[in-house]
């Protein structure tokens, strides 16, 4: 028998599946699951020498199962700007060991508050919380002869978070437990975001070191196979405990493999890990994004990794970002075809930046277009948090963008065009798009306007072009500068009305407007 199952014995199993029952029952919440920096945790936990197993949003943020039996409930707070409740996050945690303690689990509960936050929260003394949980019993409550029925009939019978917690208190809060539940209670200071994925990367490379490969690259690759293995639990469907449970040695096996195979799972965590990192910069760089904004984010770059990781585990998805980002020729892009995964990875690392680009208008653009208009709880809004709802996945060269308000019906994000290679790039970029002809190219740095195919390249979108594209001729395509989404630091915050600038029929600096 294996120290894990040593661990969570079916008793045990029972125990603990009738708390997350509990947790089920409650009113939906948003759609939104995850966050990187919860994900980081998991990882870092998973890296730990004394843990056997964690698991993502089962009874907390975070729980891992550790070989000398320890169970650690750990809330994962990111909160750069501002403070966490306590009382919320304090009562929370103290529900789940007071359940722990009804049920009579054998597992030793360990309460943790992992954040980063603006100041360091005070932890309550034992006074605050019993003000906290209402507390006016002194010692425990006698045992219940069947607690996980009592549990079902007097807290998990209403469907409300607060008052679930509020008819355990009044049942079951008392100093002894309060004493216990403090004494197990660590309040842990995280590194930002950014450091923290940092040093849990240092961490993946000393687990898996090599000597013949470049470090930052490897690290990214084993940073994006590490997210991708631990997400995949949160596209579960009324998952159960054996769903969600993350075994270290799975986990590490399935690394170690991984990366001695040089399979295409390598390509995808690269990639994977560029969206992190797109996303971390994002909101490194623009603190004074709304709360709001920075959850849209959140769930637009989960879903991008989502989606990313599935398109280039094949050569055929691969293509299609380095066709879309590259500023190679298409007789140099074609080459990428016959290329092994080795030298696919090295072409994927070289447009690292045009991809990140890529990501910057593809998501600022998403986010205006969702800004104040979603609600979580209804499928397709969430929908529009997704990569796919703008692509059209029959175009087969090229990751190819349909916006409904847009007047052109398909388009594409292309790569910044350089000065000092202005001619070349144009060039290049258009012996692609020649090919495959959408109606729209997004290209940032290039004149505006609209063009046709047959036009020799050095035509493209010409000073004295016609910059109106009330009407697109079947060769035509229109060239949009991207000048009026801002993507730069500091100015996520502004909110741009696409259907007034990208999407309009002329573009507003023609029109005079600012």
């Amino acid at each position: 028998m294996s120290v894990l199952d040593q661990i969570l014995t079916l008793e045990e199993k029972k125990k603990l599946e009738n708390m997350f029952t509990g947790d089920q029952s409650r009113d939906a919440s948003d759609k939104i699951r995850g966050f990187l920096f919860q994900d980081l945790v998991a990882i870092d936990q998973l890296l730990n020498e004394e843990t056997e197993c964690v698991c993502l949003e089962f009874l907390e943020d975070v729980d891992v199962f550790c070989k000398d039996s320890t169970l650690k409930f750990i809330q994962v707070k990111y909160l750069p700007k501002s403070d966490p409740v306590k009382k919320e996050v304090m009562t929370d945690l103290y529900y789940q060991f007071l359940r722990t303690e009804i049920l009579g689990l054998q597992l030793k509960p360990k309460m943790q508050l992992i954040i980063h936050g603006k100041s360091k929260m005070a932890i309550p003394d034992h006074e605050e919380m019993k003000l906290h949980v209402n507390c006016t019993k002194a010692a425990k409550p006698k045992a219940k002869t069947n607690p996980m029925d009592w549990l079902a009939a007097k807290v998990y019978s209403s469907n409300k978070k607060e008052e679930q917690k509020k008819r355990l208190f009044d049942q079951e809060a008392n100093e002894k437990s309060i004493q216990k539940f403090l004494d197990r209670f660590d309040f842990i200071p995280a590194d930002d975001i950014v450091t923290y994925q940092e040093n849990v990367a240092e961490k993946l490379h000393a687990a898996f070191p090599s000597a013949n490969e470049d470090e930052e690259k490897r690290k990214k690759i084993l940073l994006g196979l590490a997210i991708e293995y631990i997400q995949k639990r949160y596209l579960l469907d009324e998952p159960n405990l054996d769903d969600l449970k993350i075994v270290k040695e799975d986990f590490l096996e399935f690394i170690r493999q991984t990366m001695k195979t040089k399979t295409e799972e390598q390509i995808s965590a690269y990639l994977n890990s560029l969206v992190a990192d797109a996303y971390l910069e994002i909101i490194t760089n623009n603190p004074d994004l709304k709360t709001e904004d920075v959850q849209l984010l959140n769930q637009i770059a989960r879903n991008t990794q989502f989606w990313i990781s599935e398109l280039a585990k094949t050569k055929e998805g691969q293509y299609k970002v380095i066709y879309t980002v590259s500023y190679d020729s298409y007789e140099t892009v074609e080459k990428f075809k016959t290329l092994d995964v080795s030298g696919r990875i090295i072409k994927i690392a070289e447009v690292k930046d045009n991809f990140l680009v890529f990501l910057d208008f593809l998501w600022k653009t998403m986010l205006n277009l969702c800004r104040n208009k979603i609600d979580f709880h209804i499928e397709n809004d969430a929908d529009m948090l997704k990569p796919q709802y703008y692509i059209d996945d029959t175009a087969e060269k090229y990751i190819c963008l349909t916006f409904t308000k847009d007047i052109a019906r398909t388009g594409i994000i292309l790569p910044l065009v350089r000065n000092v290679k202005k001619k070349t790039d144009e060039k290049n970029i258009f012996s692609r798009m020649y090919r495959v002809r959408p109606e729209k190219w997004y290209m940032s740095g290039a004149k505006y306007g609209k063009c046709e195919y047959d036009y020799n390249v050095t035509q493209v979108a010409s000073e004295t072009g016609d910059h109106s594209v009330a009407v697109l001729e079947p060769d035509a395509f229109y060239v949009e500068c991207m000048d009026c989404i801002k993507i730069d630091e500091n100015e996520w915050e502004n909110i741009e009305n696409c259907e007034n600038n990208i999407f309009a029929k002329m573009c507003i600096q023609k029109r005079g407007i600012k």
